[in-house]
């Protein structure tokens, strides 16, 4: 039952946004059905948030992984306007020194 229960949280909730206090007010509900005993509660809320902590972790790291593939796109990117945009104004002040002849 402790095993349903801790899934159930993590999944209907989602353990990145779990809170401490959401959580153990769910827990206290099922220990007032004795659904569970109150240590087995306690138990769950620390593994719950824990595996909330760990996903919080992971979610920071991918961010960071893809602000920086975006970075690195967006200077490729940038260099690469930069480039093309001097090739046309060179070929538009050549155009221009043509005409002027």
């Amino acid at each position: 039952m402790r095993e349903l229960i801790k899934k159930s949280l993590l999944i209907g909730i989602g353990a990145a946004s779990v809170t401490k206090s959401r959580a153990q007010k769910l827990l206290k509900a099922f220990v007032r059905k004795k659904a569970i005993s109150s240590s087995e509660a306690k138990a769950i809320v620390r593994a719950v948030l824990k595996e909330a902590s760990r996903q919080n972790a992971r979610l920071r790291q991918f961010g960071k992984a893809k602000g920086s593939i975006m970075g690195k796109k967006a200077a490729r990117i940038s260099n690469e306007l930069e480039r093309l945009g001097k090739a046309q104004a060179r070929k538009v002040l050549k155009m221009a020194e043509k005409r002027l002849k």
